[in-house]
């Protein structure tokens, strides 16, 4: 297995796990049971900082796929540079689902409060999942991604078109 397979395939855990801990979350706040929700921010914690080591893989998983050519660097650098976002509601997440779990707070305020957290995170992870996709699936690719990809194809060809017109004038 290599970086890139090991990306793709841990990159799932946190996409999934963070929508299912947003499901607890709102079910929670109809059932006031401390140790229902001490759990639900036991998970909360431990799937969000599952993003930790996605992030920590994409470098390597960006490496092989540029090593080998296998995908536009411009789709790569667009996934990267997203990637910031559903990363910092991931590890808010958990850091508050960590001070709430040590405080031993556990009011609807502060459900709701993870709650609006969890959507949003899972929201940008389910973003940030679609632009790793466009990488090597040009079938799920937007139009508008898909119209730029084709106007960069267009532009590089042309570039060697004139590249190679330069070099007979020299000959």
């Amino acid at each position: 297995m290599n970086q890139a397979h090991f990306h793709i395939m841990i990159a799932h855990i946190p996409v999934i796990g963070i929508a299912i801990a947003s499901v607890f979350l709102f079910i929670s706040l109809f059932i006031k049971n401390e140790s229902i929700r001490r759990f639900v921010f036991w998970y909360t914690l431990l799937i969000s900082i599952s993003v930790i080591p996605v992030i920590l893989s994409g470098e390597g998983a960006e490496k092989v796929i540029e090593k080998l050519k296998l995908a536009d660097e411009n789709l790569i650098d667009r996934h990267e540079d997203f990637a910031k976002y559903p990363t910092i509601f991931s590890i808010l997440l958990a850091v508050l689902s960590g001070v709430f779990l040590i405080w031993k707070r556990f009011s609807n305020m502060i459900v709701t409060l993870l709650l609006i957290i969890s959507l949003t995170a899972s929201g940008l992870l389910f973003l940030l999942s679609n632009r790793g996709g466009e990488i090597r699936h040009s079938e799920i690719r937007t139009t508008n991604t898909q119209a730029i990809q084709n106007k960069l194809m267009k532009d590089k060809k042309k570039s060697r078109y004139k590249h190679k017109d330069h070099s007979r004038d020299h000959d």
